[in-house]
């Protein structure tokens, strides 16, 4: 029996038959399936897509609401999903390919513009009043009887740029590249005004025409675009833009590359985020990815490029060489402008390296987040390939951020166990891993149970990050694998102590936790992250995530639904419990800001609260490379009240610098304070420094 329905409750049941085994995007274009696509004109029916990013503000009519990455994206997903035949298994590539830094405009010296201008349908807003639509078994369907559309054609048109930032003094240009116009429509944009925001006012650009623009001040800039299309349309988008307070000196690139290193061809498997050596396993255990086609191949090369950086006194010479190995790139954003700046010359600590005769150089991985073993052999070719060209027998000094310690590491011992010289007098692991690092278990779980529910592009990032092999063979807890250790992390803890640690270096360790055990500032077991979502009249619904418990058996997550059971409407609660779990989230160590990452992603989209912003990453006892069940408190361990002989003969390494001005306070992951300045620098140069006229550096603060 047919029935007239109303708007607000077909939004309301995508809510009541919400069941285990599909995503809510899935149940919603279960809901429209039985409508006669032919109907739908552009298509593309919005409705069929859950509407996260309020697409229709996007009209083209005025710049009032600026638009953003996580947007765009959003807006991109929505209509792919809401296509009459959608290609699912192109949606994630298609976005990493925009996005992602293989693209060849990721050195950020040109600047592409992405513009999104495509015609939609959606329903009427009177079309279940007028009875255009029906509900039938669940299901809307159209009125035979009624020859009016129950849909509405209209337009979204957006532009973004590349990347949403760039450096002061920076030398850029934004190019609208053809190639990046995605549309649906068969008019062509004929003309395009820009206004950049830097006191030139309105310019035509052309397609492909590379635009240069320079900022004399920091801070947000508003880019607007008005696109002229051959039907005279006029086209206008506004985005924001950020030019941050960073100069970095000129640099020159070598690209490495390497052959098949191990022979391996790996296949990752998009439902269980799983890496298999053999295909067919994998087609076995993922049918539904070989399927959808979207069984990825991933073949185990390494390569990356290698920023020169001249020492300013000498800049022909490389008298003396610091190579600087990047760490776990958990956004695959990180260039030169961002390993220099952001995070190499804090305190200006780059610049006065630089002003006291070294070159640096810093490598960038094309797969930071693959095997650690595999990036190491990239390392040991730079290693040799800096031995081989340098001018005189000076050795070299080798320093590691985050995961970049453990490679260091891993490449430093296997050359001296396989008879190379490394020729390197000074190793730093900066904030390393050296006994394993933490994501919070209960973040992991809630991030895959709001993925499986909202499969949206910035959590199906995070998601594969998370599962990325060197993630697996970092992390001391995975989701995937708790109660036990993931296989990756036992097989490359059997490896790097078969190696241990260098022999023919001084090694000195660098910790950014708080040295007297002070805690992150909560307590274990607390509520860290909060999301809410509500669709029409339906109940507000939410997903918490709490920190690991000190002992006992509680929760991490917990989520309230409702389902469909043999036709009845049931409201459950999704919860794990662990128990047996070391107090990681909230300990002593260099942190970061997960929980307040997964806000500013997730805001424009939800309801969102990050409780605390702040998890212990790299616990402190671990970047110290101490054996955490020897040590009295544990992950809290008051290292700064310990006698140094005794701490050193804990450790593996030759020296230990951690925080002592301000003992109690945790520093962000790899931070270089004033104090780690002055420690690095007491080991690189054991005489008197040129310290520049920086007033902090003179002031020995």
């Amino acid at each position: 029996m047919n029935k007239k329905i109303t708007l607000t409750t077909v939004l309301v049941l995508l809510l009541q038959f919400w069941s285990f085994s599909q995503n809510l995007f899935e149940e919603n274009r279960l809901i429209y399936s039985e409508l006669d696509t032919n109907n739908i004109k552009a298509g593309i029916l919005i409705d069929k897509a859950v509407n996260l990013s309020g697409i229709e503000r996007f009209d083209g009519k005025n710049t009032d609401i600026v638009c953003n990455q996580t947007l765009w994206q959003e807006m991109f997903f929505e209509l792919y999903y809401a296509k009459n035949t959608p290609d699912i298994s192109n949606i994630y590539s298609d976005i990493n390919f925009i996005f992602g830094r293989k693209n060849q405009f990721s050195n950020g010296k040109l600047i592409p513009i992405y513009l999104l201008n495509f015609e939609y349908d959606k329903i009427k807003e009177n079309a279940f009043d007028d009875e255009l639509l029906l509900l039938k078994d669940d299901k809307v369907i159209e009125n035979s009887d009624n020859k009016i559309s129950p849909y509405i054609t209209k337009r979204v048109f957006a532009a973004i740029p590349y990347k949403e930032h760039t450096y002061y003094g920076n030398e850029f240009s934004f190019i609208f590249n053809g190639n990046f116009l995605f549309t649906n429509t068969n008019e062509q944009i004929t003309e395009i005004i820009a206004d950049f925001d830097n006191d030139m006012g309105e310019q035509q650009v052309n397609i492909y025409e590379e635009i240069p623009v320079s900022y004399t001040d920091l801070g947000l800039k508003y880019i607007t675009i008005k696109a002229i299309t051959d039907n005279n349309d006029t086209l206008m988008s506004k985005f924001q833009f950020e030019v941050k307070d960073f100069d970095i000196p000129d640099y020159d690139l070598i690209r490495f590359e390497t052959d098949d290193i191990t022979g391996d061809i790996r296949y990752y498997c998009d439902c269980n985020h799983t890496y298999y050596n053999n295909r067919q396993i994998a087609e076995t255990m993922c049918l539904l990815c070989f399927q959808w086609g979207v069984l990825e191949e991933h073949i185990c090369r390494s390569g990356g490029d290698l920023y020169h950086f001249r020492a300013n006194e000498t800049p022909n010479k490389q008298e003396r060489i610091i190579l600087v190995v990047e760490g776990f790139d958990v956004g695959d954003n990180m260039f030169a402008e961002e390993l220099y700046g952001d995070v190499f010359n804090r305190q200006k600590f780059a610049d006065c390296v630089l002003d006291n005769n070294f070159d640096i150089f810093i490598l960038n991985f094309d797969l930071p987040t693959d095997r650690i073993q595999n990036n190491a052999i990239l390392v040991e070719n730079v290693i040799t390939y800096l031995n081989d060209n340098k001018p005189n027998k000076t050795e070299l000094i080798i320093a590691g951020g985050s995961m970049g310690g453990l490679v260091t590491r891993y490449a430093i011992t296997s050359m001296e166990q396989n008879g190379i010289d490394p020729q390197t007098r000074l190793w730093f692991s900066f904030d390393s891993p050296q006994e394993g690092a933490n994501i919070p278990l209960g973040l992991q779980y809630w991030l895959d149970e709001f993925y499986n529910d909202f499969p949206l592009p910035p959590l199906k990032k995070k998601i594969d990050r998370l599962c990325d092999p060197a993630a697996k063979q970092m992390l001391i807890y995975h989701f995937l694998d708790y109660p036990n250790q993931a296989p990756e992390r036992t097989q490359f803890v059997s490896d790097l102590n078969a190696l241990g640690y260098p022999q023919t270096t001084r090694n000195v360790a660098i910790t950014n936790g708080a040295s007297d055990g002070s805690s992150q500032g909560y307590n274990n077991g607390a509520e860290i992250l909060e999301i809410t979502w509500k669709i029409g009249t339906a109940k507000r619904r939410y997903l918490t995530a709490w920190a690991v418990p000190n002992g006992g058996n509680n929760f991490v997550i917990m989520q309230k639904r409702k389902v469909k059971n043999n036709g009845q409407i049931a409201e459950i609660m999704i919860e794990k419990k662990v128990t047996g779990v070391y107090p990681l989230d909230a300990c002593p160590g260099g942190f970061r800001g997960t929980m307040l990452e997964l806000e500013k992603a997730l805001d424009p989209l939800f309801t969102i609260d990050a409780f605390h912003h702040n998890h212990a990453f790299i616990p402190a006892v671990s970047s110290l490379g101490l054996d955490v069940t020897q040590l009295d408190g544990g992950y809290y361990y008051n290292f700064y009240e310990e006698e140094p002989d005794v701490l050193l003969s804990k450790s593996p390494f030759d020296n230990l610098f951690f925080p002592k001005v301000d003992k109690s306070i945790n520093q962000e992951h790899v931070w270089v304070s004033f104090e780690t300045a002055n420690n690095i620098f007491d080991e690189i140069i054991p005489f008197d420094i040129v310290m520049g006229d920086d007033p902090d550096w003179q002031t020995g603060e």
